[in-house]
């Protein structure tokens, strides 16, 4: 069963942790909720090194970067949120609970902000943002965080179209720019960090609840990457094409058996070193 919810960051990315409170992973296998981010991990490394129980759980600390990413989603998704959860300010905080954005982080917030409502603005409606899907695929529990989503019907089929807002330190038409102009470049970069992987993994799950849903196999999807440059303030928008996702499924298929075995029998196995 798949169920589309609203849910803050801090309360999506605790959902599932199987560090929390706990030094045996092992022991909790059945809890373990999949997200994109773990199976990112465990095909850059493997699923042993990442559970296993000798590992010391390092706590992560406070990114700049990460910070500043979720108050440009709030601030575009989100507008009307925006002031309840951010504070603007140099100084510090006289409000509890609020999180610190400094006068030029706003600034390039804003810019960009305005940059996409001339080449997008149907990104920022406010309509079918910063949702979470929870369900299960082959017994295992997963869940995905969707930063905009619109349903296509035509007839008896459906569409699913996701959109993931990016905000980063490049500039993107830079890496698109080859002797034809093709995006040789970008595809290369977002494949090194397995967001083939990920674009796959949301699909199946989005997919997986409109079917569910609407009690129909008759459902497709497509995914776009919408990047923000806080280096120059362009944006630029990309539909990932369907080799692109075609990848993500072969890197998906390539883990998704050993995660099952983990999580339904507790087999976990050990990657041989050569």
């Amino acid at each position: 069963m798949f169920k589309l919810v609203d849910i803050e960051d801090k309360d999506y990315f605790a959902k599932g942790d199987i560090w929390d409170g706990f030094l045996t992973p092992l022991e909790r296998h059945k809890e373990w909720v999949v997200s994109a981010s773990k199976l990112k991990q465990i095909y850059k490394t493997n699923l042993y090194d990442l559970v296993s129980p000798q590992i010391k759980v390092i706590k992560k600390e406070d990114n700049r970067a990460l910070l500043f990413g979720s108050a440009f989603h709030c601030y575009c998704l989100e507008t009307s949120e925006f002031y309840n959860r951010y504070e603007v300010t140099d100084g510090a905080s006289i409000v509890d609970n609020k999180q610190i954005i400094t006068i030029s982080e706003f600034d390039i917030i804003q810019k960009l902000y305005k940059n996409l409502e001339v080449k997008y603005p149907e990104l920022l409606d406010c309509k079918n943002t910063e949702k979470a899907i929870f369900g299960e695929i082959d017994g295992v529990k997963v869940k995905c965080k969707i930063d905009k989503f619109k349903i296509i019907q035509k007839g008896d089929s459906y569409h699913i179209e996701i959109r993931d807002l990016k905000s980063v330190f490049y500039a993107p038409y830079g890496l698109t720019k080859g002797k034809n102009g093709e995006r040789t470049k970008l595809i290369y970069a977002l494949k090194d960090l397995n967001y083939d992987l990920q674009a796959y993994f949301y699909l199946k799950i989005a997919i997986a609840w409109v079917k569910e849903w609407k009690q129909t196999d008759n459902v497709t999807g497509s995914f776009y990457l919408d990047v923000c440059s806080k280096e120059d303030l362009s944006v630029q928008s990309y539909k990932l094409s369907e080799d692109f996702i075609y990848s993500g499924y072969l890197k998906f298929n390539n883990i998704w058996g050993e995660v099952t075995d983990f999580v339904l029998n507790k087999k976990l196995k050990k990657e041989e070193v050569l």
